[in-house]
């Protein structure tokens, strides 16, 4: 995130040290505005003066996490270290050009200075890294939160396309079961088919024998007509001779009409049987028929109870598989559960750092304060400071002077920078520690991932397979009713056939000569 900041700077001759410096007056405050925001040098630029050099702007490259207001509140509160030692420079060199009037007093406020802003310097460095880390480690946190959206998003879709193609396998299979029950009610229908032939045969059978009967009742009839001529041609000859011989040609005459009788129930007789051995034929070819329909249906019903428990096998999978699903979502809740809680610790931890930072940056600005108040306290004029007294000591006196607040400076910088690493450090080993369990947490669900869809990719193999069985067995239920219709059509011209001949043929073969005799 870039932003403009304005500042005003405070000291004299900055218009001068403008036109004669503005190279080195750009760079320190390329480095002041660097160290108050927090940030590396190459972020501050765009860096602009106004004519009289108490006013810069320039652009600041932040953090998107921390507001341009805390900016420009930092770099108000910032003393811009390096521009007032470049301004004092250059009053230093502006004083030696004129007559040298420098005094022990600007020496030693310079050598404090220095080792004050050498000591500020390394802390703003610490604390820009400190920010550096707290920056990458939102991003990361930011990453982890999209990366985890995207998971579980990915995820539903995935359970939705599965719920989805699971609700398609059972729409089939519940169509393939009607399929099923229609065919169990064709065949129903193809054995009351053969009831009704059985009892049609059964019909011809009764038939047969009634003209039997006939064939026996005539049979005796002719011979009872025969005898009864022979009796009256003896009865003739012994009462009547001529008179018996005009009967005797009439008899005889009867006698030739009795021949074609007898040729005619021969060739009745001859028929009958060829129709007694048709008939024999069609009964041995229709037993064959259905003992093969039989054996077909046997075979049928086998394979549909084969395939009932086939069915009932893929039910029980389906519902271990919904079970296992069930499993699996519970087993994501609570992994969501888990992450939810590792986030919660993941935000404790973010605001317990976020609360030592803010004592940091309390104690950074106790320590500038404290600074500010040796700077400020500095310059006052002590005895030992005169002209006269360092005529008589010399430089004894300025090392006793600067001695002193040096060590105790270099002292406390020195506590708060161990303390700074200590933090560090710290930080460093609890972000490698979430990032490693982060890992693991990963890796654990990946794991639970890939083996439901090995799950799912068996179950749907072999739902394929049980799928294609039935629709191999739906086909040879189909062929078999094929030729149960083939069947029952050429019995029912059979039928029609033996109808035609049983009423007909009798008909006109015994009612032709009977009725001319």
């Amino acid at each position: 995130m870039v932003s403009s900041q304005c500042v005003q700077l405070q000291g004299e001759r900055l218009d001068e040290l403008l036109k004669n410096k503005p190279e080195e007056l750009r760079c320190a405050v390329v480095v002041d505005a660097a160290n108050a925001c927090r940030v590396y040098r190459d972020c501050v630029s765009n860096v602009t003066f106004t004519p009289s050099g108490r006013v810069v702007e320039f652009d600041v490259t932040h953090p998107s996490s921390i507001h341009p207001s805390e900016i420009a509140q930092r770099l108000q509160h910032y003393p811009f270290r390096e521009t007032q030692r470049l301004l004092l420079g250059s009053s230093i060199e502006t004083n030696d050009a004129g007559g040298g009037n420098l005094t022990m007093s600007s020496f030693l406020r310079r050598a404090c200075g220095v080792m004050v802003d050498e000591q500020g310097v390394f802390v703003d460095e610490v604390l820009s890294r400190l920010v550096i880390e707290r920056s990458s480690l939102s991003s990361l946190q930011c990453l982890l939160v999209v990366g985890f959206l995207n998971r579980d998003r990915i995820r539903a879709k995935r359970e939705g396309d599965l719920l989805d193609e699971l609700e398609e396998r059972a729409t089939e299979h519940t169509e393939m079961l009607e399929n099923m029950e229609e065919m169990v009610v064709l065949l129903d229908e193809a054995r009351q088919a053969e009831c009704t032939v059985r009892s049609e045969l059964f019909a011809r059978e009764e038939e047969l024998l009634e003209l039997r009967c006939t064939q026996d009742r005539d049979k005796k009839f002719r011979d009872e007509m025969l005898l009864s001529l022979f009796n009256m041609l003896e009865k003739a000859r012994s009462s009547h001779v001529e008179v018996a011989r005009g009967k005797v040609e009439e008899l005889m005459s009867g006698v030739y009409l009795v021949g074609e009788l007898e040729q005619e129930v021969k060739k009745l007789s001859e028929e009958n049987a060829a129709l007694r051995e048709e008939l024999e034929q069609r009964e041995i070819t229709h037993k064959e028929d259905l003992d093969a329909l039989n054996r077909k249906i046997a075979a049928l019903l086998l394979e549909l109870d084969e395939k009932g428990f086939e069915y009932t096998d893929t039910i029980g999978k389906l519902d271990e598989f919904v079970n296992v699903l069930e499993g699996a979502r519970a087993a994501e809740k609570a992994a969501l559960m888990a992450l939810e809680a590792r986030e919660q610790e993941l935000f404790d931890l973010q605001d317990a750092k976020d609360d030592e930072m803010r004592e940091v940056e309390a104690v950074m600005q106790q320590l500038e304060a404290r600074i500010e108040e040796l700077q400020g306290g500095m310059p006052v004029p002590l005895p030992w400071t005169s002209s006269e007294h360092l005529g008589e000591t010399g430089n004894s006196t300025t090392s006793a002077v600067t001695v002193p607040s040096a060590s105790n400076l270099a002292v406390g910088g020195t506590d708060i920078i161990s303390s700074m690493r200590h933090q560090l450090e710290r930080l460093k080993r609890e972000k490698e520690a979430l990032m490693v369990e982060l890992q693991s947490k990963g890796r654990q669900h990946d794991d639970v991932v890939d083996e439901l869809n090995r799950n799912i990719g068996g179950l749907m193999t072999d739902l394929d397979s049980r799928i294609r069985g039935c629709q191999v067995s739906a086909t040879s239920a189909k062929e078999l009713l094929r030729e149960i219709s083939l069947l029952r059509s050429v019995e029912e011209g059979e039928d029609d056939e033996d109808e035609g001949d049983a009423t007909g043929c009798p008909t006109t073969h015994l009612g032709g000569p009977w009725a001319h005799h």
